[in-house]
């Protein structure tokens, strides 16, 4: 019987045999292959005992260009979910690691698919209209499986939509049409946001990229988003332009002390940092680093996920809600 298509273990580290102790190279290429049929190729290549552990069948999916056999082994182990354990004849075992479940009740789905976005390292927008509850077992979501796994398994299970714009994403209930042009894409910063206005969102990316584009007025909420901000105006503008369901009840506005003992209600709805001048949104306000929040309370500094404000020799810290 011939080999699967889908499975191709190219190359050697030479194509006569080589020395036992010359590192063998190799090329895999597979997509649903069996783990086991996939551990047994690669052991015939590294002159390695592989075990599999019996009911390890999952089927995987990994691409990978003249890495060397552990290289290879280790790679593989990961995108089957699998521990693999090294023992002391040289030989390796791979084994299923023990489920421990999970039940999530009433996640916020919004939530989830930042939180998930930002743990995977991709830019993800989230837009107004994702405002489903929803309950998810860790099995559903496999034991071990990546973030990027779980974005896309919440993607389809709940029948959302996924836009890119450059390097971000844009996910929403519904199917939405990019129509920005592209512009200089600048380099990488750092963007956060919490319910920030439309508006006062767009003032503060213009002062970063020099551009005003058309939007809509739905709020925007990003979670530990790096990229370029071109990238993040895009997709921002299309992700204002949902339809935005009933109003939810909001909390009421947070309420900071400060050091004078005096309460303010100040609400911090959006951060830009890792760059030259960090610019932070407050009650629709784009501010600075020296700038007044109120008379004689300054912005000292801008953080990834607050201020730092100074009243006098003084400071507090100013957080989102």
């Amino acid at each position: 019987m011939r080999a699967p298509l889908a499975l191709l273990l190219l190359l050697a580290a030479c194509a006569a045999p080589p020395a036992e102790e010359r590192e063998r190279f190799v090329d895999l290429s597979c997509d649903g292959e069996d783990i086991a049929l996939v551990m047994a190729a690669i052991a015939r290549v590294a002159h390695r005992e592989i075990v599999v552990e019996p009911g390890v069948q999952d089927p995987i999916v990994v691409e990978l260009h003249r890495v060397s056999w552990r290289t290879a082994i280790c790679e593989v182990a990961r995108a089957g979910r699998c521990d693999l354990e090294e023992q002391p004849d040289g030989s390796f075992v791979v084994t299923r690691p023990e489920a421990v479940p999970v039940h999530l009740a009433d996640v916020p789905l919004d939530r989830l698919l930042r939180y998930a976005a930002a743990e995977a390292g991709k830019g993800v927008v989230v837009a107004d209209d994702v405002r489903d509850l929803v309950s998810v077992d860790t099995y559903d979501l496999g034991t071990r499986g990546d973030a990027e796994r779980v974005v896309r398994w919440l993607v389809g299970r709940h029948r959302l939509s996924a836009t890119a714009a450059g390097d971000v994403r844009v996910i929403s209930r519904e199917e939405l049409a990019l129509d920005v042009s592209e512009g200089d894409k600048g380099e990488p910063a750092q963007f956060m946001a919490w319910k920030a206005p439309a508006p006062a969102w767009f003032a503060l990316l213009e002062r970063i990229t020099g551009r005003k584009v058309a939007h809509g007025r739905a709020p925007l909420t990003l979670h530990r988003v790096r990229a370029c901000p071109d990238d993040v105006l895009r997709a921002t503008a299309l992700a204002s332009r949902v339809r935005q369901p009933r109003k939810r009840l909001e909390d009421l506005p947070p309420l900071t002390r400060l050091p004078s003992g005096e309460w303010i209600t100040a609400t911090l709805q959006a951060t830009v940092t890792r760059v030259e001048n960090p610019l932070a949104l407050v009650d629709g306000r784009v501010l600075a680093e020296g700038d007044e929040l109120l008379p004689g309370v300054v912005v000292r500094s801008i953080n990834e996920e607050s201020l730092t404000l100074s009243q006098g020799e003084q400071g507090c810290e100013l957080s989102p809600p």
